[in-house]
């Protein structure tokens, strides 16, 4: 586990959360440390309880909260920041204009019950709505209503929890 602070940011993690990083301790893999940066003094990170994440990365420029009991499978990346400019003035490189202008529209809210499938990436700006699952591979650059099963690249609801 990695967790790297950008002081005076905060980062919480409720109890009971399970950071995984152990291949025999996951029915599908793990590739490698979960990751939790904070990229900014003013970014927050919470972290629900009896939440369990296996080698992801989560960072945040201004908020990431992710709420109790959502499993986020091996491989994700949750963020709510470009980290790099995307349209950067003419001569510009983009390697060297540090991290985009933080929003508050761009904050990620994950709810209660999520369940994330291996290898998803949660953009900025996004809420997926409690109790919903997100198919493997996704890429999540839209809301999710709750109890919604989504999936795909772009991610787009393809059923009903409980349906």
């Amino acid at each position: 586990m990695i967790i790297n602070i950008d002081k005076p940011s905060t980062v919480s993690i409720g109890d009971h959360v399970v950071l995984n990083s152990v291949v025999s301790k996951n029915s599908l893999e793990a590739r490698g440390p979960v990751i939790i940066k904070s990229l900014s003094p003013s970014a927050r990170i919470t972290i629900g309880p009896e939440t369990g994440i296996t080698s992801s990365t989560i960072s945040a420029v201004i908020d990431v909260s992710i709420g109790a009991r959502v499993l986020i499978g091996s491989g994700c990346i949750i963020t709510d920041s470009d980290h790099h400019i995307v349209r950067p003035q003419e001569g510009s490189s983009r390697r060297h204009l540090g991290l985009p202008a933080a929003e508050p529209h761009h904050a990620v809210t994950i709810e209660d019950d999520v369940f994330i499938g291996a290898r998803s990436i949660v953009l900025k700006g996004v809420t997926i709505g409690r109790g919903s699952v997100i198919g493997a591979g996704s890429v999540v650059s839209k809301d999710i209503a709750p109890n919604t099963i989504a999936a795909g690249n772009p991610c787009m609801p393809v059923g009903k929890v409980g349906e």
